[in-house]
């Protein structure tokens, strides 16, 4: 018999390791916003190997910069 392995959690879970509300992977199952599968029993699970590959979709090389100083505003002094 095939090992079975715990990888589904819960929406709260899964809404928690992506960094958005319940409410919002809600809106995106209803909506179909993303393709981000999801199993439904009488509650709603994810895999975590399909949360791993959404974010590895959605990541973007960043452009790295070092931090630009900042200017101090100086007055000048007024004439009297």
């Amino acid at each position: 018999m095939a090992e079975l392995t715990n990888d589904l959690v819960t929406a709260l879970a899964a809404a928690t390791f992506l960094g958005v509300t319940p409410g919002t992977l809600a809106q995106w199952r209803s909506q179909k916003t993303y393709p981000l599968p999801y199993v439904k029993t009488s509650k709603v699970f994810y895999r975590v190997s399909d949360l791993h590959k959404f974010l590895e979709f959605r990541t973007f090389p960043g452009k790295v910069e070092a931090p630009k100083p900042k200017r101090k505003y100086v007055r000048k002094a007024t004439q009297k």
